[in-house]
């Protein structure tokens, strides 16, 4: 503790706010006087006023430009000649968008961002081809050559992830594109690519929500740029019309056909690898479209069938290879709860007693544990925490569901009330909450 700065003086002198206070000087000098509390304000409150308004304002004004000159940096970086910048900025990217709204909004960066992956897909599509010529001609291929090429990989799933994290939909249409088909390089390039695209556009979907809550100016000025970006030539100005046209009727609430998003998600949802058919619905709970609960629904009924083109180490592949059923249940289990799940999010009134069954075994919570239960080295430590992931995870749908469609959530009252006892604190509070709401459901 520091001493107080009264206790320095002379006890018998006046107190230094006083202003009978004076200081012992040299003869003939005039007597010095404290400092009044007015000269102190003088002195210090009001320059430091100065310049905390001054700063202020600078700071205002990075705000207000930051988004712009971090777009100017980003796609600096992103059209650098070496590979290795392009694949950082586009990794910085991915991290900075999230975080950032005003860089979130803006569609003529969007646009740029796809006008620039779209780019990256055409030397990667070279590259690979060349690539593979020499292996068929049995050529050898240079190492910086292949690193080049991975780089080109890594820098285009950076940039499929950052069009995700947008909240205007301006990548949409070359996100479907690249998850609808496979780019012919090999089974586990494809596979990946695919999947960051699927995550991409389930990313992005969510986003829209977050569109919807923008204030009304902020929305018309959006709309404004986008229309204007309508009118340029080529892929650009076709992806600008298509988010114009789908957030236009957004706003309005009208139903559109402009992004074709929910067909090459239903397709997706129907492909061998069951990670594409899992992400396929999970992508589900935030695009309409006719036939999407259907194909939710069907997938409740998932078989399970199927494996990632993907390589693992030996342990795990020996242990898949040895336990096929195992793997294929697990697989079973995925999908059919992601879909149950998104069709309760959605308040759908076709869930039926297949799917109210299925909610029920999730809020089952010793049943989860042994249903993730498993020797796998991949997954035989974290049983406890997937089975808690997936009962926090039901209890959030029905409380969707719920809000929604009240009634629909009613026959998953009595499970819920259960899981208020649970001696897992992150089921009982999230059940206590749904309890308490669903009580009041007649």
């Amino acid at each position: 503790m520091q001493p107080d700065p009264g206790n320095t003086a002379n006890p018998e002198s006046p107190s230094p706010g006083s202003t009978e206070a004076t200081a012992t000087v040299e003869p003939g000098l005039p007597p010095v006087k404290a400092p009044s509390g007015r000269f102190i304000l003088q002195l210090f409150l009001v320059p430091g006023l100065i310049i905390a308004v001054a700063v202020g304002m600078f700071l205002f004004v990075r705000w207000m430009t930051g988004g712009q000159l971090s777009a100017e940096k980003f796609l600096k970086d992103l059209d650098s000649n070496n590979p290795e910048v392009r694949w950082r900025a586009a990794h910085d990217l991915s991290q900075a968008l999230p975080r950032d709204n005003q860089l979130a909004t803006d569609p003529v960066f969007g646009l740029e961002l796809a006008v620039r992956l779209r780019s990256a897909l055409d030397r990667n599509e070279e590259a690979e081809r060349a690539r593979k010529k020499k292996g068929e001609e049995a050529k050898p291929v240079d190492a910086d050559e292949t690193k080049a090429i991975l780089a080109e990989r890594a820098h285009i799933i950076y940039l499929v992830s950052s069009l995700g994290n947008f909240q205007v939909p301006v990548g949409a249409p070359l996100l479907a594109e690249l998850a609808d088909k496979a780019a012919g390089i090999d089974p586990e390039t494809d596979f990946h690519r695919r999947a960051a695209a699927l995550w991409a556009l389930t990313l992005l979907g969510n986003n829209l929500r977050k569109f919807d809550q923008l204030p009304p100016e902020r929305k018309t000025e959006l709309m404004v740029t986008l229309k204007r970006q309508t009118e340029e030539p080529g892929d650009r100005g076709t992806w600008a019309r298509s988010a114009f046209d789908f957030l236009d009727a957004r706003i309005q609430n009208k139903p559109t056909t402009s992004l074709p998003i929910p067909e090459v998600l239903i397709r997706c949802a129907k492909e061998d690898a069951p990670f594409l058919r899992n992400q396929a619905a999970f992508a589900l709970a935030f695009w309409d479209g006719d036939t999407v609960e259907d194909t939710l629904l069907a997938l409740t009924s998932d078989d399970g069938r199927g494996s990632d083109p993907v390589k693992r180490n030996p342990e795990v592949e020996a242990y898949r290879k040895a336990n096929p059923d195992e793997v294929r249940k697990a697989n079973q289990k995925q999908i059919s709860y992601t879909a149950v799940l998104n069709l309760a999010r959605r308040g759908s009134a076709k869930l039926g007693e297949p799917q109210y069954d299925l909610l029920r075994e999730m809020l089952d919570e010793e049943a989860q544990k042994q249903i993730w239960a498993s020797e796998d080295p991949d997954r035989k430590n974290s049983a406890e925490a997937n089975a808690t992931q997936t009962v926090v995870y039901a209890l959030q749908a029905i409380d969707e569901l719920r809000r929604k469609n009240p009634r629909l959530a009613l026959p998953l009252r009595e499970k819920v009330e259960k899981l208020v006892r649970s001696e897992n604190r992150a089921i009982s509070v999230e059940a206590k909450e749904l309890a308490d709401k669903l009580k009041g459901i007649e």
